[in-house]
């Protein structure tokens, strides 16, 4: 429900959610939102990007192109997003976020490619192998 209609992580515990969780089944005790987004990140590091590296290296230098988004959450932090599209073997286009990182400093050319050569070497790819 949260990944799928976009809302955050917090909405597990609002009461609107709790109440209705009850109503359907008492016996379910909804966690907290610490507990989902330590659940997330494990299995985002774990399981989604090794398979992102698998998946990425096979792909042939400079036909992996990136997108990259920044913006500023309500409570005005910055935010990098980055996102790899590609051709895969069966002629399908795919498009994977690669990676979301916070963004501290000035908004130049220079502090944003290097927060997303972080990005890429998560991945083992280096900015002269992508396209942009």
């Amino acid at each position: 429900m949260i990944a799928v209609d976009g809302r955050a992580l917090d909405f597990v515990n609002g009461l609107g959610f709790l109440n209705m969780v009850a109503n359907l089944n008492e016996s379910i005790k909804v966690k907290s939102r610490p507990f989902y987004t330590d659940k997330l990140r494990s299995t985002f590091y774990n399981d989604v990007i090794p398979k992102l590296i698998e998946q990425l290296g096979m792909i042939p230098p400079r036909s992996i192109h990136i997108s990259i988004d920044l913006w500023e959450t309500k409570r005005r932090e910055g935010v990098l997003g980055v996102i790899a599209h590609y051709i895969d073997s069966g002629w399908n286009l795919q498009s994977k976020t690669i990676g979301f990182k916070v963004f501290n400093g000035r908004h130049t050319a220079t502090n944003i490619a290097e927060l997303c050569d972080s990005v890429l070497a998560t991945y083992s790819l280096k900015r002269s192998e992508v396209c942009y």
